[in-house]
């Protein structure tokens, strides 16, 4: 059997194996949420997050309080029924300040077929920025760290 065909089997059977393994609701589902701080271009380490889920009616439903390890990953344990989607909220406390980058809300399936990276809002991020890409399974979201003349300009509100 030639090399070729051996890939492209081996490469038609993992295929099936992530479409059927990400398609099934029967199954609990892992979703890995990364979030990067623009302001430096790193991985936002230690960062609280909180994902909450809605159905197709109005509203969202709060869904459990994650952490990001020093790679700036949290991950989301989806059980079934899986949401159709679901919302990443930055969580904020102490001294620290943190204002989304991006838009937040993912569709579920979308997100475990082909992974998404979430659309920039503008967000003042020094220099030019590198391209991010996502895998299945796993959304990048971008965030920056309030300055103090960011808090500052803010104060009245």
């Amino acid at each position: 059997m030639s090399c070729k065909l051996k890939c492209a089997i081996h490469g038609t059977a993992w295929f099936a194996l992530a479409w059927f393994g990400a398609c099934s609701p029967s199954l609990a589902q892992d979703v890995r949420i990364r979030v990067i701080d623009v302001g430096t271009g790193r991985p936002a380490a230690k960062k609280r997050i909180r994902v909450d889920f809605s159905n197709e009616d109005p509203g969202r439903r709060p869904g459990p309080m994650l952490r990001t390890g020093p790679d700036g990953v949290a991950t989301l344990h989806l059980n079934p029924p899986l949401p159709p989607r679901f919302f990443v909220v930055l969580q904020t406390g102490g001294y620290t300040s943190w204002s989304a980058c991006s838009r937040l809300d993912f569709q579920v399936n979308q997100v475990l077929l082909s992974g998404k990276v979430a659309e920039r809002v503008p967000c003042n991020a020094a220099g030019d920025q590198p391209v991010y890409t996502a895998a299945p399974g796993e959304v990048v979201v971008f965030t920056k760290r309030y300055s103090w003349w960011d808090r500052f300009k803010d104060f009245p509100k």
